[in-house]
């Protein structure tokens, strides 16, 4: 499964950029004023509709894996969501005013 554009997008938001949602119209998302939740809910949307383009719906097992803790040689959507939930709070930037990546700061880092 290649969620390289979910991460792309997950990486922009951690860090309060302005970027094209490549996943979802090309519409531009301004993560500025995204708290570390919110920007973690999309990165698990956006995995899970990967998730649906790319396995046809034949392959009822590895759909359903995919979405979420992954089979017996991946990790699914699920399973990471859960680990950003769990540590992305070491690489949020919480404030875009200061260089560097900030852990606390106007976006909520929770």
């Amino acid at each position: 499964m290649n969620f390289k554009d979910a991460c792309d997008l997950h990486d922009a938001g951690y860090s309060g950029a302005i970027v094209r949602d490549k996943i979802n119209g090309n519409v531009v998302v301004d993560f500025r004023k995204w708290s570390r939740k919110q920007v973690d809910i999309k990165f698990f949307d956006d995995m899970r509709t990967l998730c649906t383009r790319q396995l046809p719906a034949a392959a009822s097992t590895a759909l359903r894996n995919c979405k979420a803790t992954g089979g017996n040689a991946s990790f699914g959507a699920q399973s990471r969501f859960r680990f950003v939930r769990e540590v992305g709070h070491l690489f949020f930037d919480a404030d875009l005013s200061k260089p560097g990546t900030q852990r606390t700061g106007p976006r909520a880092n929770t």
